[in-house]
């Protein structure tokens, strides 16, 4: 969107370029007083009136095109080379700003109508100057729309009143980059614990913890970033052992690929790591979403039928990521795993396992230093519980567009 800010930036751009213009300034017209300017020619901008029509925006502009001259000797011919040269600069502007390829083209989408009258003006003080006045307005499209206007949601950051999908249970855990500043721990940029932005019924303590070298937070891909490419250590946040049989998992990360490092990319685990004995969601190298045993059980690998990434490139090198979210889930009851890779109640795939689980932990990341990590988690949700079908699907869609 041009705004009022994005016109000044142009003009200075502008100026910047200019071989003749060596001072730009803009505001109100106290600016021009004592020695503002100390070197010559200047171009001064002062906003005016301006007018918002449906499909237009028209800021109007007092414009000030001004040189210092020598008053001393031959003052007639210094004054009128100082108005020429400065005349020949607001001619300039008003070309680029019509007809210009540099900085005002046809993808800028900003105009000014011509003709527009200057006046000249003639030893202005404390500086000995001359130049030439004008008044214009530079169009733009009106790109407002009431879809961007900045209301506040009804859930109000810092708030604890989150609106939630309508039925899914209330018993669950929710991990966001959400009131970071509240819920995260560093060292430096080293994430070291996570607490919870809602928890109601969840008794026990839910903080996410590291083991082993720590996630950062990457404020410009907005999410925490987990990242081992060279195998010399775990990356995650890892969760105390858990009581109950049953849970569900769902998880919206971003900025991710088939590849971390020379491996596929570990994204989450569940089980008992001293007794390998648990499950890992990874991206294969194929770009599927798979769930696996590595416990070498009798749990068969469930593959999402598509790939969830682009299949560009070979390596981690030269890789195409997929930047937008990405939300799955998982499911435990009593050893059946199910794994949703889609937004629709069907998308999904299940399998009973032959070991339960109980006293086993989660994590988030690496399980070990053989495994691989590189992507963003954004969201988190985790319950003790295991959400109907529906309700995953309605969580994940939540979780995937907030």
């Amino acid at each position: 969107m041009i705004t009022y800010n994005t016109i000044i930036q142009y003009f200075s751009a502008i100026s910047e370029r200019h071989q003749q213009i060596n001072s730009f300034t803009y505001g109100e017209i106290s600016l021009l007083d004592d020695t503002k300017f100390t070197k010559y020619p200047a171009l001064h901008l002062t906003p005016t009136t301006t007018n918002i029509s449906d499909q237009t925006v028209e800021y109007g502009f007092e414009v000030i095109i001004f040189d210092r001259y020598n008053d001393q000797s031959n003052k007639m011919v210094n004054e009128a080379m100082c108005l020429s040269d400065s005349l020949l600069i607001l001619q300039d502007l008003c070309k680029e700003l019509t007809e210009g390829k540099y900085f005002i083209n046809e993808d800028t989408l900003i105009n000014l109508s011509l003709p527009i009258q200057a006046s000249p003006f003639i030893d202005t003080k404390p500086d000995v100057c001359s130049g030439w006045s004008t008044s214009f307005s530079v169009a733009t499209p009106n790109e407002a729309s009431a879809c961007l206007i900045p209301y506040y949601n009804p859930e109000q950051q810092f708030s604890l009143d989150y609106i939630f999908p309508k039925g899914i249970p209330t018993r669950f855990a929710w991990y966001s980059r959400e009131q970071i500043h509240a819920k995260a721990n560093f060292q430096g940029s080293e994430l070291n614990t996570l607490k919870e932005v809602y928890d109601k019924t969840l008794v026990t303590d839910n903080t996410l913890t590291t083991r082993g070298n720590s996630a950062t937070w990457n404020p410009l891909e907005n999410g925490f970033k987990f990242k081992n490419i060279d195998n010399t250590t775990e990356v995650n946040l890892v969760h105390t052992p858990i009581t109950s049989k049953r849970g569900t998992w769902i998880i919206r990360i971003n900025n991710f690929g088939r590849f971390a490092g020379t491996q596929r990319n570990s994204i989450i685990w569940l089980g008992d790591v001293a007794l390998f004995k648990g499950i890992y969601v990874q991206i294969q190298q194929d770009g599927t979403l798979e769930l696996n045993d590595f416990s070498g059980g009798s749990l068969q690998r469930l593959v999402s039928p598509f790939p969830v990434v682009p299949l560009q490139g070979s390596n981690a090198g030269n890789q195409l990521l997929r930047k937008e979210p990405y939300t799955f889930a998982i499911t435990v009851d009593n050893g059946l795993v199910t794994l949703f890779y889609g937004m629709e109640t069907y998308e999904k795939t299940s399998h009973q396992i032959s070991f339960e689980f109980l006293n086993d932990e989660f994590g988030i990341g690496t399980w070990n230093i053989t495994q691989s990590s590189a992507f963003n988690m954004q969201e988190l949700i985790y319950s003790d519980i295991t959400f109907t079908d529906e309700e995953v699907t309605d969580t994940m869609t939540w979780l995937n567009y907030r």
